[in-house]
């Protein structure tokens, strides 16, 4: 994994210059917004595990934010009882903001914080482009893990989400990606991964989209899929 980031780090380096070459021109009030995409070198890290029984395709993934603006993600609710609501805050150049709202959150049992819904999803094609096996609408946790791409204009040196929140109790939350930074699921992680069990022996594709149902706003959308082909003995 650690010589997995530090290659992709050395490819962000050198290929930044034409994520940045022509930077979306934004003026006075103007949206700054994020542009989320799937890093393929990390993707490509899968291993095939059986657990008890059923075969798991796992795999790590990193959601990184190569837009103009950060992804910030917020929630908000009246009391304890009611849902978590999602609101994304869109910043302007210039100053002020503006609030998307971005579905609700749920509380993660198993890793003992708050996601927010509809992030991503995975699903594994066969030759014939048919899904053989697929995780649908998956909820994450997202803040600042690595700094991928830290010559993109308004990349922070240090990270500006830090924490998933944890407490069942929170009426208000505050999690994002900044721009140049990713979010790195480990495929270690619980529920990072496809069931195969019952998945013939072949090459498959791995495809994996952010922001799936365009929930979020971004400055475009073209470039939330990424593929990696896939050898299941």
């Amino acid at each position: 994994m650690l010589r997995t980031i530090r290659t992709l780090s050395l490819l962000a380096l050198a290929g930044v210059a034409l994520l940045s070459a022509h930077p979306a021109q934004t003026g006075p009030g103007d949206p700054l917004l994020p542009d989320l995409i799937i890093d393929r070198e990390i993707l490509d890290n899968y291993r095939i595990q059986t657990v008890n029984g059923r075969k798991r395709l796992r795999f790590d993934t990193a959601i990184t934010n190569v837009g103009a603006g950060a992804f910030e993600m917020r929630g908000e609710r009246r009391n304890q009882r009611e849902p978590m609501q999602g609101i994304q805050i869109i910043y302007k150049q210039g100053g002020g903001r503006r609030k998307i709202p971005l579905g609700e959150w749920e509380y993660h049992g198993v890793h003992n914080h708050w996601h927010v819904l509809n992030i991503a999803e995975y699903d594994l094609l066969d030759a014939g482009g048919n899904s053989v096996g697929e995780v649908k609408k998956v909820s994450y946790c997202l803040r600042d893990n690595k700094r991928l791409y830290p010559r993109l204009p308004r990349s922070p040196r240090s990270s500006s989400y830090r924490d998933c929140p944890t407490s069942r109790r929170a009426t208000s939350l505050r999690t994002g990606i900044s721009v140049g930074w990713a979010d790195i699921y480990d495929r270690s992680v619980y529920d990072q991964w496809i069931d195969i069990t019952d998945v013939p022996s072949g090459d498959y594709t791995l495809v994996n989209r952010a922001n799936p149902l365009n929930t979020a706003m971004e400055s475009r959308t073209d470039n939330n899929t990424t593929t990696v082909p896939v050898t299941i003995p």
